[in-house]
């Protein structure tokens, strides 16, 4: 029988994953992430949820899967959480937005 790729090496999934948390051109075009330095101002002033709750809300959405990345972005005049979780059953990225404002997803 033959195997998936990414069933025989942990390591190339592991890659392929990695890869895949790089931004697609209307990824970047669309959101403008933020070093984790300058957002963390942002944050405070402007009473925005944590990447902490960002991240429960997610995952609590899609329960079971493994939180691998979060990234702080603004899009337009909003700020948003990219929670990149990962899929136990096809080993697949999941990105979830996250108002950072209200936590809606």
């Amino acid at each position: 029988m033959r195997q998936h790729l990414h069933t025989k090496s942990p390591i190339l999934a592991g890659i392929a994953a990695i890869c895949m948390l790089l931004p697609a051109p209307s990824m970047a075009r669309a959101a403008d992430c933020i070093a984790w330095s300058e957002a963390r101002p942002i944050i405070a002033q402007r009473g925005l949820i944590g990447s902490e709750e960002a991240s429960a809300l997610a995952q609590g959405r899609f329960g079971g899967e493994t939180l691998v990345n979060v990234k702080f972005c603004q899009t337009g005049d909003r700020y948003v959480y990219f929670v990149f979780l990962l899929r136990p059953d096809n080993n697949k990225l999941r990105r979830v937005v996250v108002d950072a404002s209200s936590g809606q997803l």
